[in-house]
């Protein structure tokens, strides 16, 4: 059955196109494709077409929605058309000296689209992108870059996240440091993925961001666990509809997104079935219940339908992650949780205290559905230590005294000795 084909025509036909991570395309003549690209803030035109074995993808322009068409870097649908039908991919123009970021870009993301299976991740890089980079870097010409200003934007969006943060506490302060670094660092790595993905392919001579130095000692898992008393305490100064969710990854060790996600349909009698969503669970794996468990999720689902979300709020509206947060700081402050704990130490609990109880580490990176065993034991190395050497002193030979020892501590011998009286 034949694809039936978009509409690229006209501005009205484009300006109903949804917006996605991926161009719209539509076949122009056999082994060639228009593709009309509708992101959040910007639109671009793209080739592509079928050359030695394999689809090769590049902008040609941007559409003329927004400005008049000029016949060289925007064009009319009746202009793209040509450009398509008359030049050969290698030929098409590039003004090298004019490349901007958002250029690269626009590139960097068609060229991942093409070859990834997770638009989840993909739409969030590139929404990264248009907040973070755009609004800085956008117009800038990528060989003009400069190692001073990407290190000081750099700089400026870990600052701009402490500024923000309202505590005074010196702990809690240090974490949001720890915390806006790793996150300034994940944008900095796709940036320069862009940055370098245009160096290669437009064989740019600049290489300013090659220098800008990351931060140190950002990435130390957290170690907030959450004893069993903390997690009743908790548990008990959650308001009922969030304390069903919290209860829920307690038991479950599941990440706040995929309890969000899950259906009545995926709990059996046995476990729970955790979807693939192309997001860090990118396989689906089945999350086995103790008892309690199984007559937790038994009480959440009775008298619902199988497509219906397990967890919802008291109004019947889904979770949102700026409502998990806020609903973790009010029940830790009327639990008394100190420090407080945010949600995803609730899955973190979960492991240590299967590790407190002599599970094996391959079988807990299992359960919470790691990637490697390495990601499990950089999170619960310390707690593997301490269960080693309680097991040591549990299982390890006592010799007993044997016939003692007259050897002592050189201060206990001088407490011993008798003082010379003077005379």
């Amino acid at each position: 059955m034949r694809r039936r084909q978009v509409n690229l025509s006209t501005r009205e036909a484009r300006s109903k196109l949804p917006a996605q991570p991926k161009p719209h395309w539509r076949e122009i003549t056999r082994g060639k494709h228009i593709g009309f690209y509708k992101g959040t803030r910007t639109t671009r035109w793209y080739l592509r077409e079928f050359i030695e074995g394999r689809y090769v993808e590049r902008t040609i322009g941007k559409p003329d929605d927004a400005e008049p068409a000029n016949g060289r870097d925007v064009l009319s649908w009746e202009q793209v058309q040509r450009v398509v039908l008359g030049t050969n991919v290698d030929a098409l123009p590039t003004v090298r000296s004019g490349y901007t970021v958002q250029d690269a870009i626009e590139d960097y993301f068609a060229d991942r689209a093409s070859r990834t299976k997770s638009e989840y991740s993909l739409n969030t890089d590139r929404a990264k992108m248009d907040k973070t980079v755009v609004p800085k870097f956008g117009n800038r010409q990528v060989q003009h870059l400069h190692i001073d200003e990407l290190q000081a934007w750099l700089n400026g969006l870990v600052d701009d996240a402490i500024a923000k943060a309202k505590t005074k506490d010196k702990t809690q302060r240090a974490e949001k440091q720890r915390a806006a670094q790793a996150t300034a660092h994940r944008t900095w790595n796709i940036f320069r993925a862009v940055l370098n993905y245009a160096k290669r392919t437009k064989r740019l001579q600049a290489d300013a961001w090659q220098h800008v130095r990351s931060f140190r000692n950002f990435d130390a898992p957290r170690t907030r666990f959450l004893s069993v008393d903390e997690s009743r305490r908790l548990l008990n100064a959650c308001a009922p509809d969030f304390r069903l969710i919290a209860k829920g990854a307690l038991v479950t060790g599941m990440r706040y997104g995929e309890l969000c996600a899950l259906k009545v349909a995926d709990v059996t009698n046995g476990g729970v079935i955790v979807q693939a969503s192309g997001a860090k669970n990118s396989r689906s794996r089945l999350v086995p219940l103790t008892d309690e468990g199984t007559e937790f999720f038994a009480q959440v689902c009775a008298g619902k339908l199988g497509d219906e979300h397990v967890f919802t709020q008291k109004n019947g509206a889904a979770w949102t992650h700026q409502l998990q947060k806020r609903r973790m700081n009010e029940a830790c402050e009327a639990g008394k949780i100190t420090p407080p704990a945010t949600f995803h130490d609730l899955r973190r609990s979960y492991g240590s205290q299967l590790i407190n109880s002599g599970m094996s580490l391959h079988m807990i990176s299992r359960l919470l559905g790691h990637q490697s065993i390495e990601m499990t034991k950089r999170v619960y190395a310390l707690l593997e230590e301490k269960t080693l050497r309680d097991a040591l002193q549990k299982h390890a030979p006592k010799l007993g005294d044997g016939a003692g020892s007259n050897v002592a501590p050189i201060s206990a011998a001088r407490a011993k000795r008798p003082r010379r009286a003077h005379a």
